[in-house]
């Protein structure tokens, strides 16, 4: 029996066979778009999150939000493997029954994780209701368990060879604790170079924000690596573009499949695009333009033949994602099923094979990864609908300035510019406020790429005095309605209120005099 000075070489086992057991799962799911029970897990927490608090974190950590849970969630079942390892050395004796202790501690977690933890995380029991199937959830699920139970076993005799060592002479104690050492500081290891991954993911996201502010106007097409990102998964799914089927069922009277050349095959067209995250700030990055090609939706409905009555397209996705849209909708000109963006195949964090890009709508309903588009009579609410968000998800008018950014500047003529947009209603035009709020100016609005896109627009700004100022704009959308100033959260559909930037201005340096 181990004494109770070995809990802390336990515990660490039990953290290095619990990340043996996480790093089969996340091998699983890049592998077989297994969902890992730590993305399960964050989907039911967010669900059962009261949606003040839920917006309150969300306002508060941004970007972060989803990295943070995750981590958390990690750290968790990190430290839940430690007190495993801590329990199984002080219980289980040594001898030739340890192996068969460990198999049948694996066999339990197995069991325990299909009876208790599926069913919990609406997967099924069993995985019967997990998107990857059953028999691969199942399976993923074993070699977890089998990799933290059988690596625990040996990872617990090692520890129990070092801890006899003084029998032996003070150069095996010595070898011992080097043991002991090894296992703490490998456990450590891995937290810190999990922390450290994904704070730097985090710090990557946040300071290409801030560095896009300071760089000037954007482009009006957003290359394809700087083309905002969103996901409610950890790790995105990677889907295999051969074995990939789009299925068009329901209520429709000819189901039917494509496979991914039968799709590019189909008569395509192509338009400009911006797609905006509900959940973007004011002011925020979570909005870029595109120029994408795809299959008109309305054209793939009329070959299943729907039947009378449809309330809502459903678009499930390989990540398991679910959402809708009303079927008048779904049947406009400009909603497509993508397959291009920028005139090459679609990147695999944009959702290759297929996306759906819905003009007028927030990016949550542009489903990524498409693998099935039912017709149903019924109403449906989606994974974020579920969670609260706005099920209609009509973009809101916005508009921000990129340039200049909040500095010390000197002074003389200085453009204030950026982006505008309000979805198919469109930008009429485009306000700009040098004095706070005051009075505002108008700016000049470059003619937008399409109906679907953003428009560009400039001020010149010739200020007349030193000090600071707040530059303020505000947009007035097709219809003739000015943006909403009143600030909003982004919760339940999406933020609201003016962009502003502060700025200093001081007199120009005046070149030294030769003598």
């Amino acid at each position: 029996m181990v004494t109770r000075a070995s809990s802390g070489p336990a515990f660490w086992a039990g953290v290095v066979a619990a990340a043996a057991a996480l790093a089969v799962l996340y091998a699983a799911r890049s592998a077989a778009g297994v969902a890992t029970p730590t993305e399960l897990l964050a989907d039911r927490f967010t669900a059962l999150l009261p949606l003040s608090v839920f917006s309150a974190l969300l306002s508060a950590l941004e970007d972060a939000a989803k990295p943070t849970l995750n981590v958390a969630l990690i750290l968790g079942q990190l430290a839940a493997g430690g007190v495993g390892g801590v329990l199984f050395v002080r219980r289980v004796p040594s001898g030739p029954g340890l192996w068969l202790a460990g198999l049948v501690l694996a066999l339990a977690l197995w069991f325990m994780l299909g009876a208790v933890l599926m069913p919990l995380v609406d997967a099924g029991l069993f995985a019967t209701a997990a998107v990857a199937g059953p028999g691969p959830t199942m399976t993923a699920l074993l070699g977890a368990a089998l990799a933290y139970g059988l690596g625990l076993t040996g990872l617990t005799a090692w520890l129990r060879d070092a801890a006899v060592a003084p029998t032996r002479g003070e150069l095996d104690a010595a070898g011992g604790r080097g043991r002991r050492r090894v296992i703490v500081g490998l456990g450590a290891a891995i937290v810190l170079v999990g922390l450290g991954t994904i704070a730097w993911r985090v710090a990557g996201r946040v300071g290409g924000r801030a560095m896009g502010k300071i760089k000037g106007m954007p482009p009006e097409i957003t290359p394809n690596e700087d083309f905002y990102t969103v996901s409610k998964n950890f790790a995105d799914p990677v889907v295999d573009g051969k074995t990939w089927r789009l299925e068009i069922k329901g209520q429709v009277n000819k189901p039917y499949q494509l496979t991914y050349d039968e799709l590019r095959a189909l008569e395509s067209v192509e338009q400009v695009n911006t797609l905006e995250c509900i959940s973007n700030e004011v002011g925020g990055d979570l909005i870029s333009n595109a120029v994408w090609r795809g299959v008109r939706l309305r054209d793939l409905i009329a070959r299943a033949e729907p039947q009378e009555g449809i309330r809502k397209v459903v678009f499930k996705c390989a990540d398991g994602y679910e959402d809708s849209i009303h079927f008048s909708k779904a049947l406009e000109p400009t909603t497509l099923l993508v397959h291009e963006m920028n005139g090459v195949p679609l990147p695999p964090e944009h959702g290759f094979p297929a996306r759906m890009v819905i003009p007028d709508i927030y990016g949550m309903k542009n489903a990524k990864w498409v693998t099935e588009i039912r017709l149903l009579d019924t109403d449906f609410k989606g994974y974020w609908q579920q969670r609260g968000w706005s099920d209609e998800a009509v973009i809101k008018t916005m508009s921000r300035i990129d340039v200049p950014g909040p500095k010390r500047l000197e002074r003389g003529p200085t453009p204030v510019g950026g982006v505008a947009f309000a979805g198919a209603r469109g930008v009429e035009k485009v306000e700009v406020s040098v004095d706070g709020g005051k009075t505002w100016h108008d700016a000049s609005v470059k003619p937008p790429l399409s109906k679907m896109a953003w428009a560009l627009w400039t001020y010149e700004w010739l200020p007349t005095a030193l000090g600071t100022f707040r530059a303020v704009a505000r947009a007035i959308d097709g219809q003739g309605r000015v943006q909403e100033e009143t600030p909003a959260d982004p919760l339940p559909d999406g933020k609201q209120g003016y962009h502003d930037v502060v700025v200093t201005f001081v007199e120009p340096e005046q070149p030294a005099r030769s003598s």
